[in-house]
């Protein structure tokens, strides 16, 4: 093994990619375990800041109305201070902007922006399909 004296300082400076397994953990409808500050996700705050360093990654959902009170939860703070990217669907444009300028408006089924920091909001649009099932 090298000392890191040893390691040139452009090896040093390029992006450590993760090796190891990825961790997904799925969370839908977040506004109903977040209340008032108490998250049931709370817990995993600190691992959220070291999701790249460890693999771990989180999908989080909830609906637009009421959006601006959790812009102070924890949680949702990590995720705005990390630069996470976010979909923004169809909501109340009442609600003003949620991330990165990007509001939320009166969207087909499916369509939403792609919204990430230093970038302009890209709209797309979302599709599912029934999985093909094979009788093998």
């Amino acid at each position: 093994m090298r000392k890191v004296s040893e390691v040139p300082l452009t090896e040093l400076r390029k992006p450590q990619r993760w090796d190891g397994r990825a961790y997904f953990l799925f969370v839908d409808d977040y506004e109903t375990i977040s209340s008032m500050g108490n998250s049931a996700l709370a817990p995993l705050a600190d691992y959220l800041m070291m999701g790249r360093e460890i693999g771990f990654h989180l999908v989080l959902t909830r609906r637009v109305s009421g959006v601006g009170r959790a812009m102070f939860e924890p949680i949702f703070q990590n995720l705005t201070e990390m630069g996470t990217s976010a979909l923004i669907m169809s909501g109340d444009p009442s609600e003003g902007k949620i991330l990165y300028g990007q509001g939320a408006g009166a969207l087909p089924p499916g369509r939403g922006y792609l919204v990430q920091p230093r970038h302009p909001a890209l709209l797309l649009q979302a599709a599912f399909t029934e999985p093909a099932y094979t009788n093998d």
